[in-house]
Order: structure tokens, then C-alpha cells, then sequence
């Protein structure tokens, strides 16, 4: 994610970052300030990550700024795709096994 998208949404998700990384305190989230290394330096801290774990958490678990938001959303969306096409292969195999197809 871009530092200065980074620095200009962290007012708006800090309350998200709070209630996502509970471990974090108030004057944690103060300090970071935006800045995207401080998180992760907080996250590494708090949770006993390396640096990819927390940068992983960052990008991919955690719902960023809109652009974002819609790159998790199609992750979901192929994901929920995947599952839905595997239950409906088991719903046609159990079929075929009762009726003798």
C-alpha cells in the first residue's frame, strides 16, 4: 500500500486498526501516526511476527482504503465462487450415487 494513502486513511481506520489488532493500545495507535512501518513495527511487537507476517496482515487481512476494499472483495467473491461450485459437484455426485447414474 502507498505510504501517503496510508498516512491520509489511518484517521479513518484507526478505530478498524483498534478493534482488529486488540493487543494494540490507544497511545500505540496514537504514535503510528500513519506511518505504515510503525504499525508494523507495533504488530511485530505485540503479536511476535517477522516483518513479512505483519506486512502480510496489513495488505491482506486487514480491509484498507477503498481500493483496497475491492481487492479483498473480489478475493471473497473467487473464493465464495470456488466453494459454491465444490458444493454443487457434491450435491451432483451424492445424486448420481443414489439414483445410479
Amino acid at each position: 500500500m502507498n505510504k501517503d494513502v496510508f498516512a491520509g486513511w489511518w484517521k479513518q481506520a484507526r478505530g478498524q486498526a483498534k478493534s482488529w489488532w486488540g493487543q494494540l493500545t490507544d497511545d500505540e495507535l496514537d504514535q503510528i501516526e500513519g506511518e505504515s512501518d510503525k504499525l508494523v513495527g507495533y504488530l511485530q511487537t505485540r503479536y511476535g511476527w517477522t516483518r513479512e507476517q505483519a506486512e502480510e496482515e496489513i495488505a491482506g487481512g486487514w480491509i484498507g482504503p477503498p481500493k483496497q476494499q475491492s481487492e479483498v472483495r473480489g478475493r471473497e467473491t473467487a473464493l465464495w465462487q470456488r466453494i459454491l461450485a465444490q458444493r454443487r459437484l457434491l450435491q451432483f455426485e451424492r445424486t448420481a450415487l443414489h439414483t445410479g447414474r
